[in-house]
């Protein structure tokens, strides 16, 4: 039997509406490795020198950007990334802390690139629940340029996203695609308080899905790269039976386990 001793101290964070959180990792140097590999690999796909992600659009031509985002969405899920200790070794504490020790993780990471005043990278405002997502996960959003104003992203409040959803959810005919009902729809979400979230490389937000969220027309002078990434309890239900293919195997990876878990997993086979 082994004893060892043992201290946890959270890295100093801000509560979002005492639902998120933002914090800067401990961990800084994995996201530069990160940006600088992502830097190669965008010189070798557009075959000239790229000094900064921040500066892309002055590189590139708009109409290139999507293909890029492919190929380094591809890059980033081709195996040479080992996510769950990449955001185990920029968060564990902080998910811990939020959802505990035992976790999935969603199987692909997700890359957004936002350069100023397209309008192709932007994301209505939404929650991810509408489009079959559990309830009970949160997301690990890990901006790897600078993301203020609207070169980030935006979060609605709680309360506002119930108010918001219980609105949509009477829609008649919202369900059946109705013109009129979207417009209606779309109404109700335009006149919605947005929060744009300002974090500098290193920090690191945690932010529940659910709630509505988004982003606009990038009107800064600079390219906002950054990764997403759900996370969700082991022992949280899986979404709705309308959406199978959002459960543990095909969307979500094991993530961290701890040996507590394991042991009990052991037990399981004696005691069913």
């Amino acid at each position: 039997m082994r004893f060892e001793s043992c201290s946890t101290k959270l890295t100093q964070y801000t509560t979002i509406d005492g639902v998120h959180r933002i914090f800067e990792t401990s961990n800084r140097e994995i996201l530069a490795r990160i940006n600088s590999s992502l830097l190669e690999q965008l010189s070798s796909y557009f075959n000239k020198p790229l000094q900064r992600l921040d500066a892309l659009h002055h590189n590139i031509k708009y109409d290139k950007i999507n293909a890029a985002r492919i190929h380094l969405f591809n890059y980033l899920n081709s195996g040479q990334f080992i996510w769950p200790d990449i955001v185990k070794a920029l968060c564990a504490d902080h998910l811990s802390h939020m959802i505990g020790p035992d976790y999935l993780l969603q199987k692909k990471v997700n890359l957004s690139i936002q350069m100023p005043n397209d309008a192709s990278s932007t994301l209505a405002m939404h929650s991810d629940c509408i489009s079959g997502d559990s309830p009970w996960q949160m997301n690990v959003w890990i901006p790897l340029t600078e993301a203020s104003g609207t070169s980030s992203m935006y979060l609605v409040s709680m309360s506002e996203s119930i108010s918001v959803l219980d609105k949509l959810m009477k829609l008649e005919g919202l369900s059946k695609k109705s013109i009129t009902a979207y417009r209606e729809a779309t109404n109700i979400m335009q006149s919605c308080n947005k929060t744009f979230i300002s974090a500098q490389p290193g920090k690191i937000l945690i932010f529940h899905p659910g709630a509505l969220h988004g982003n606009e027309i990038n009107t800064t002078d600079t390219t906002r790269f950054s990764l997403n990434i759900r996370v969700k309890s082991l022992f949280t239900p899986d979404s709705n039976s309308d959406h199978p293919d959002r459960g543990a195997g095909s969307y979500y990876g094991l993530g961290n386990q701890s040996e507590q878990c394991q042991f009990s997993q052991k037990l399981e086979q004696y005691f069913k």
